[in-house]
């Protein structure tokens, strides 16, 4: 039963390697299929991690900052996959990545120059965005091509992280887990 506690880190670290595996895969050149089933183990791992964690009571900071820095790592190599193996899709929809990219660095940086830290708040809104891309993904992947879904990925994409420096601006001091502001 032991085991079971460490779970939530595997599932963590598994969706760690998945990243890289993306860009190993684009390398050895996958299908969008394989793309895919990555994107949806790395999804389900996100999901069934916080959940594991919260049912054994073993939901630390580190945990929870952990997770925002991996899911952050993941969908950086999910979008140079995308910029290299869709270069259409990347140009038709570039006007919405770059600004999502601007705003995550805003917020990156003024997390760490206001909290000395990256924020971890797990909104709503961030769980939505996490549900839209892979739908939005899942799209590009599967069809060749980003349509509909992932235009609505890249809007929740800058609902999101408005929200979140919303959260950053006003909150006088870090925390984790902030539902919504």
């Amino acid at each position: 039963m032991k085991i079971f506690n460490y779970s939530p880190h595997l599932l963590l670290y598994l969706r760690m390697l998945l990243g890289p595996v993306l860009l190993y895969g684009f390398f050895h050149q996958w299908s969008g299929f394989s793309y895919f089933t990555i994107l949806l183990i790395a999804t389900l791992t996100d999901i069934f991690d916080g959940i594991i964690a919260r049912r054994l009571g073993i939901v630390t900071e580190w945990l929870r900052r952990a997770d925002s820095i991996v899911d952050t790592v993941f969908f950086i190599f999910m979008f140079i996959v995308l910029y290299l193996g869709y270069p259409e899709t990347w140009q038709r929809f570039s006007i919405g990545l770059y600004i999502i990219f601007g705003l995550e660095m805003f917020r990156m940086v003024h997390d760490h120059i206001k909290f000395n830290k990256q924020a971890s708040y797990h909104m709503w809104s961030a769980k939505l965005w996490g549900l839209t891309l892979l739908f939005g993904f899942s799209e590009v992947f599967l069809t060749g091509k980003g349509g509909l879904f992932f235009l609505i990925s890249l809007i929740m994409g800058i609902v999101t992280n408005l929200e979140g420096i919303w959260a950053s601006l006003i909150l006088p001091e870090w925390r984790h887990d902030v539902k919504s502001i």
